[in-house]
C-alpha cells in the first residue's frame, strides 16, 4: 500500500508480528545501493525441527511511508471502553483514503462490528479491499455471530441462517459502499515442509459512497 498512499497504518493483534514488520521495515529503511538487509526468521519444517530463512522489505515500496501497531479491530475507536491500554485507536475526526482487510472477519467474536467500522474509517470516495474465505469455527467466533453458513431453522440464534456469508456481507456494505469488483483469490499457507492449505478468499472492492 505504501505504493499509492502516503502514509500507511498496519494494524495486527499480535505484537510479534508487529514486531516482526517493523523489523522488515528497519530493513527497508537502511537499504543501501538499492540492496535491502535480509531479517531472519525461523520456519517450521516437521515436527519441532525449523530452518532459519530470511525476508527483506520488497522492492518498489516505501518502508518510511508505514507505521505498524498493536490494535484490535473490534475496537478501533477512543470512546469503546473495551480499548485495551496501549492499543492503537483512530485519532478523533480522522478517515482514511483506503482500507485493505484481509482475511479477518472469520477471526473476530462478532464480525459485523467490523463491517460496520468500515463506513466510519473511510471518507467519502475511500476505497475498501475487502477479503476473507469465510473458514468459520466457534473457537473464533461463536455460532450466533456468523455471517450466515448455517442452516435454516437452526437453534444457533444467527440472524442470516441459509444464508451464505458473500450475500450477507454484499448486502451489509451496500448500504454504504458501491461494489467495484468481485473474485475469488487462492492463498497458500505453509505448515510444514510437507503440508499445505490451500485457500479462496471471496475478495471485493468498494468505493465509499
Amino acid at each position: 500500500m505504501s505504493k499509492y498512499f502516503d502514509h500507511v497504518v498496519g494494524l495486527d493483534y499480535s505484537r510479534a508480528f508487529i514486531q516482526l514488520a517493523e523489523e522488515v521495515k528497519a530493513s527497508g529503511a537502511a537499504a543501501f545501493n538499492n540492496k535491502r538487509p535480509k531479517v531472519p526468521y525461523c520456519a517450521p519444517v516437521q515436527g519441532e525441527l525449523t530452518e532459519s530463512r530470511e525476508v527483506s522489505a520488497p522492492r518498489n515500496t516505501f518502508p518510511e511511508r508505514c507505521a505498524f501497531v498493536v490494535g484490535d479491530a473490534m475496537h478501533l475507536f477512543p470512546e469503546d471502553p473495551d480499548v485495551a491500554p496501549g492499543s492503537y485507536t483512530v485519532p478523533d475526526g480522522a478517515s482514511f483514503d483506503g482500507v485493505l482487510c484481509v482475511n479477518l472477519l472469520d477471526r473476530v467474536p462478532d464480525p459485523m462490528v467490523v463491517l460496520r467500522s468500515f463506513a466510519r474509517l473511510l471518507q467519502r470516495r475511500g476505497v475498501l479491499v475487502l477479503c476473507d474465505p469465510y473458514s468459520w469455527t466457534e473457537t473464533a467466533t461463536p455460532k450466533s455471530k456468523w455471517l450466515g453458513a448455517v442452516p435454516e431453522g437452526s437453534d444457533s440464534g444467527n440472524a442470516f441462517a441459509g444464508r451464505r456469508s458473500e450475500d450477507v456481507v454484499k448486502e451489509v456494505l451496500s448500504a454504504d459502499f458501491e461494489l467495484q469488483t468481485e473474485t475469488e483469490e487462492p492463498f497458500l499457507i505453509r505448515d510444514h515442509v510437507r503440508h499445505y492449505q490451500l485457500g479462496f478468499s471471496h475478495c471485493t472492492v468498494w468505493i465509499r459512497k
